[in-house]
């Protein structure tokens, strides 16, 4: 059987023997991370601008005038810059 405090255990013993060494995260690690972050950010303001912009095409179907669209634009530089 496999638990978090068995794992503590282990993971405890094999550092009393000599065994790892401490973590330390470098420069190049944390520009990573933080670029990780912005992209997840950026990853979800496309999701959203995109169900924005569908919302933003139910009303104009539904409308006899033109609507103003703010979304096409901001869309388009999102997905140029391909975040898949």
């Amino acid at each position: 059987m496999k638990t978090d405090r068995h794992d503590a255990l282990a993971i405890r013993k094999m550092v009393e023997l000599g065994f790892g060494y401490p973590y330390m995260e470098t420069d190049a690690t944390i520009a990573l991370k933080a670029l990780v972050v912005e992209r997840e950010g950026l990853v979800m303001m496309r999701s959203t601008t995109k169900h924005r912009l569908e919302a933003h095409r139910a009303k104009q179907d539904a409308s006899t005038i033109l609507l103003h669209d703010s979304y096409s634009g901001l869309l388009s530089v999102l997905e140029r810059n391909s975040f898949h």
